[in-house]
């Protein structure tokens, strides 16, 4: 359910704007043009600073930072609901906020005299590109940034967004909750891009947002792959404490998590569960716009090619 709040709340206000640069003012930066106290309000703003190597310069961050494993030990200042003051007593000298923040903390941060860096919102994976160079740009990061930048735009052209229909296109169910919340992801979505330009295309892709869905819609269009993105299940938890020293973006479900799929009424009859197509996505890579869920693309893409392989294999 917190994974469905932190969607909701970060990109359910953006309404229909798809690839807005929301630009922190300049006069809110120019006195931390090389911040050594910076505090990060969101998860995906703390992954930026690691793709910058800069996370040495964090101070503070939320409970919902867990990568890199090392911010799990700085000091907390809230979660989705941030505690203006507890920022104050972390002495910043940035703060990497997000749009959604500009009601209530971001005013009165400004108001105490802290410089904050609003980063944009990405809702798309190029919009990604440009909150990392807007990051390295306010805390003199430049080089970093250009460089980090040039290696995502390069991956973002090798898995490049199609016209149109692809002949033998996997037909994706993406979960971001269990039942009774069966969520996905719509088209104009960070996710439903990097479906398509990893050789996919999620059910919901004609839908906006983050749609909820019935057990009985999913069955109706007899996805013939499944991606899991969370760990409702106790074999799929276990697996990834498993394997966190070896982490993989993509993981085939183990038996009991597709048995369990199997329970839901009809579902023993999808194409994606009969033939064992289902995988576990790595929750925080692929709930946040962050350079992680970029370089991530290339795993998709050849767990997506395996499977459409062996469907046509199999006269699918």
């Amino acid at each position: 359910m917190l994974l469905i709040t932190v969607f909701m709340a970060v990109l359910g206000g953006c309404g229909g704007r798809i690839g807005v640069v929301q630009k922190a003012a300049e006069e809110d930066v120019k006195d931390a043009l090389f911040p050594t106290r910076i505090v990060s309000l969101l998860p995906s703003n703390t992954e930026l600073l690691a793709a910058l190597s800069a996370t040495d310069r964090l101070v503070c961050v939320t409970s919902n930072d867990t990568y890199p494993p090392d911010v799990t030990r700085l000091p907390e200042v809230g979660d989705m609901t941030v505690n203006g003051e507890a920022v104050l007593a972390c002495a910043p000298d940035l703060v990497l906020a997000s749009p959604y923040q500009e009601e209530d903390v971001v005013p009165f941060l400004r108001r105490s005299g802290i410089p904050v860096l609003v980063v944009p919102e990405a809702r798309n994976l190029t919009d990604i590109v440009t909150a990392l160079v807007e990051v390295g740009r306010a805390i003199g990061a430049d080089d970093r940034a250009q460089a980090v930048a040039a290696h995502l735009t390069t991956v973002l052209e090798t898995f490049s967004l199609p016209d149109g229909m692809r002949e033998g296109e996997p037909r994706i169910w993406l979960e971001i909750a269990p039942p009774p919340e069966l969520y996905t992801a719509g088209g104009d979505t960070f996710l439903g891009e990097a479906l398509r330009r990893a050789g996919g295309r999620g059910l919901a892709d004609a839908e906006t947002g983050w749609p909820l869905w019935s057990a009985e819609d999913v069955l109706a269009k007899d996805p013939n792959i499944i991606l899991l993105l969370h760990h409702a299940y106790p074999d799929v938890r276990a697996r990834a404490q498993e394997e966190q020293d070896r982490p993989r973006p993509v993981r085939k479900a183990p038996p009991d998590v597709v048995a369990r799929l199997a329970e839901r009424p009809g579902w023993a009859k999808i194409s994606a569960i009969r033939h064992g197509s289902v995988y576990v996505l790595d929750e925080d890579i692929f709930s946040r716009p962050t350079p992680r869920l970029i370089e991530a693309l290339p795993e998709l893409a050849y767990v997506l090619a395996g499977m459409k392989a062996d469907a046509a294999e199999d006269g699918r």
